[in-house]
């Protein structure tokens, strides 16, 4: 694993983060440190997620192998293109929604084809979290 979580997760220079890219940058470095196996995980995959929610705020997450690169907006053709509101993405963040269970649902929508099938798979399993990792709820009974 690098010496430095803000090695392997980077934004370009110069660059400063939507609201929701500043999101996704925390979320990732935190999810890396707090579950090791999710850096081996990031490793094998290689393409590029989209993901717009409300008002047109997007970002691009590039998995690089040996890093994972975040920008602002759609680039230019992403292996999978989400468009999601808010409150359902921070629920798929948060480990109370499945992404993949939320696309069939009709509740996440594609934005295009989705070119590399396996790496888009790949992808959303890295997004979802491991359920020993989600907050419990307490139940009243």
């Amino acid at each position: 694993m690098k010496s430095s979580l803000t090695e392997y997760v980077i934004v370009p220079d110069g660059v400063k983060l939507n609201g929701l890219g500043a999101i996704l940058d925390q979320y990732l470095k935190q999810n890396l440190a707090d579950i090791g196996y999710k850096v081996k995980q990031a490793q094998k995959i290689n393409g590029s997620i989209g993901i717009e929610i409300e008002n047109s705020i997007a970002v691009t997450v590039y998995f690089e192998g040996n890093r994972i690169r975040i920008e602002n907006g759609v680039g230019s053709r992403p292996d999978l293109y989400l468009i999601s509101s808010y409150a359902l993405l921070a629920n798929v963040l948060a480990g109370k929604a499945n992404p993949l269970i939320e696309i069939f649902r009709g509740n996440i929508k594609l934005g295009r084809f989705i070119k590399r099938p396996i790496q888009a798979l790949k992808m959303l399993r890295f997004f979802k979290i491991p359920s020993e990792f989600r907050i419990q709820t307490s139940q009243k009974n």
